[in-house]
């Protein structure tokens, strides 16, 4: 009988190893980077709250643990959590507690890094736990290493593995070791963007593109020394106009302020106007430089896309050196010293006018450019509607009259500010016109191309007087325009004759509404769908209508009534006999 045990236990242990040994037949499946994206985006990344999403991860860690019963306290006393083993897993939960440690740590890593990140204290603190996210990545790759799980799992682990250690070697300022983590989970997204279903290749290769911009940020720190300053600053000016965000933005904004410090720019002052403004606050100072670096690049960029990203960025610094200037402005007018005020005050006025100038030059490339986009889009590209030109002409008109209106341009380029105004005009009317047309509005679109041709014989009346290499040009521009709007008249003309005169002959006539004796002028056509039952001849009953009769009022009013005294107006009357034998002898 004992021999039997044993030998029914040696049996089950074979089974127990061949069971652990063998894979599952449905192996677990982990697509890691769908899940972490939705769980940041849900709870709290999406506004870059840290502590947020650091403090869901640690209730989901809770919640997996009591699931899985692998919980770290048991009845009061501490017990260390049962370690994972490939051999241990069966579903795709086990799979989360290493997972969520590792965003749970990277999370906190973060929110250090954002709350206090000038103390050295919280600097060590951030790296730490970082290291203990790589840590738990490693285990997760460990654990996805077994047969158990399929292919696509193992990828998206060492990609996630990949990319805290490039994360974390970013913070340790390791470069060389960062390029080669970031480019092993830039190599796997890019495969993986290849098998993925259709739907969600896009969000892979938007992955991809945002690690090469770590990937060139690394190139850079490695490069820092070799190239020259310019090159490199240059480079960095690129990475900071591409959709970039988070930690790796904060780094190259830092990069670019030192680089900037550090070189000797030799900008003391702007001559704008045949004037010379000097620059005196740093500030203003740093904002001007920004500006200048950014036309360069706009000049420097190739594609319409790229030089719209430039112009986008462009914009914003100039917004950022308006306001700088007028806190600036600002600072001095509470000043004390008056002999000084004066003329600061003065400066920082002219500074304002040529950022304002720049700002607003700028703004008519970008919509000059837009325009260009829209009517004469790439090959396959949709072009754009005309309430979108009409939009961007209101702009650039907006913008001329915001130059006319600084001090000293209009004496510097008025002639050239009225051709554009005429230009602006003319275009505007006309994509007006085609708004009214494509709604039916035959009337109004009529009267604006009337009104866009007198603005073109006002443009090319300006032209006649202005004595510029760019007239020709706008002159053939303007003939293009006018060819456009004699066509668009003549076709609103036919369109608005063939609507009338299909309205007087064509059109059936529509049945008088009330009774057929009420509208006895109109001529009514019946179908074989009227019935006689349903047509209404007269109103019957007929309705009351007032009569004229005695009125009641006299009847009422007769007994006071004073009739005039008539007795006078009588002759006497004589005796009854008399008047008895009258009768007799008379008949």
């Amino acid at each position: 009988m004992a021999s039997e045990v044993q030998d029914i236990e040696n049996v089950t242990e074979e089974v127990d190893k061949s069971a652990e040994e063998a894979p599952l037949s449905i192996p677990v499946s982990l697509e890691l980077l769908t899940l972490v994206s939705e769980w940041r985006a849900q709870h709290g990344l999406k506004h870059e709250d840290y502590t947020r999403y650091r403090r869901y991860c640690s209730r989901k860690l809770m919640r997996i643990r009591r699931t899985l019963h692998c919980q770290c306290t048991q009845k009061g006393k501490y017990k260390i959590a049962p370690v994972l083993t490939p051999d241990d897993l069966t579903q795709e939960k086990q799979l989360f507690v290493c997972l969520v440690s590792a965003e749970r740590c990277w999370s906190y890593a973060m929110e250090l890094k954002v709350t206090a990140a000038q103390e050295s204290r919280h600097k060590h603190r951030q790296v730490r736990k970082l290291s203990k996210a790589v840590k738990h990545s490693e285990e997760l790759y460990t654990l996805t290493e077994s047969n158990r799980t399929d292919a696509r799992s193992k990828l998206e682990t060492s990609a996630y593995r990949d990319w805290l250690i490039g994360t974390l070697s970013l913070e340790k300022l390791e470069w060389s070791k960062a390029v080669h983590s970031f480019s092993n989970c830039k190599a796997v997204y890019e495969q993986l963007s290849a098998v993925v279903s259709p739907g969600q290749q896009t969000f892979y290769k938007d992955i991809a593109s945002q690690l090469e911009l770590h990937l060139r940020y690394c190139r850079y720190s490695l490069k820092l020394g070799t190239e020259a300053g310019g090159e490199t600053e240059s480079a960095l000016l690129e990475l900071r106009s591409s959709d970039l965000s988070g930690p790796l933005a904060d780094k190259i904004e830092e990069v670019l302020r030192q680089t900037r410090e550090k070189a000797d720019t030799g900008i003391s002052e702007v001559k704008w106007l045949g004037k010379s403004v000097p620059i005196r606050s740093g500030r203003v100072h740093d904002a001007i430089r920004i500006i200048e670096e950014g036309g360069k690049e706009v000049e420097k960029a190739t594609g319409r896309e790229a030089k719209l990203k430039h112009f986008a960025r462009l914009l914003l610094d100039c917004q950022e050196a308006v306001q700088s200037i007028k806190d600036e402005i600002g600072i001095e007018k509470q000043s004390k010293q008056l002999q000084e005020k004066e003329h600061r005050l003065e400066h920082l006025g002219g500074l304002l006018d040529y950022i304002n100038y720049c700002k607003l030059t700028h703004s008519t490339s970008r919509s000059l450019l837009m325009l260009e986009q829209l009517i004469k889009p790439d090959r396959g590209v949709e072009g754009g509607r005309p309430e979108e030109l009409v939009r961007l002409y209101d702009i650039l008109l907006q913008n001329n009259l915001d130059l006319v209106a600084i001090q000293g341009v209009e004496e510097m380029m008025g002639m050239e500010l009225s051709v554009r105004r005429a230009e602006f005009q003319a275009h505007r009317c006309f994509y007006l016109a085609e708004v009214y047309l494509t709604a039916a509005r035959l009337n109004e679109g009529l009267a604006l191309l009337e009104k866009a041709a007198r603005h073109v014989t006002e443009l090319e009346k300006v032209c006649a007087d202005w004595k510029d290499t760019r007239v020709t040009s706008i002159l053939e521009d303007s003939e293009i325009l006018n060819g456009d709007i004699r066509s668009k008249r003549c076709a609103a003309l036919a369109s608005l004759c063939l609507g009338s005169s299909a309205g007087d002959i064509l059109t059936a006539p529509s049945r008088p509404k009330g009774h057929i004796a009420d509208c006895l002028e109109h001529y009514i056509v019946l179908d074989s769908t009227d019935k006689l039952e349903d047509l209404q001849i007269v109103s019957f009953p007929p309705d009351y209508k007032p009569a004229p009769c005695k009125p009641y009022f006299f009847d009422l009013a007769l007994n006071h009534v004073t009739f005039p005294e008539l007795e006078s107006h009588y002759s006497k009357r004589g005796g009854v006999l008399s008047s008895l034998f009258k009768g007799i002898w008379s008949s």
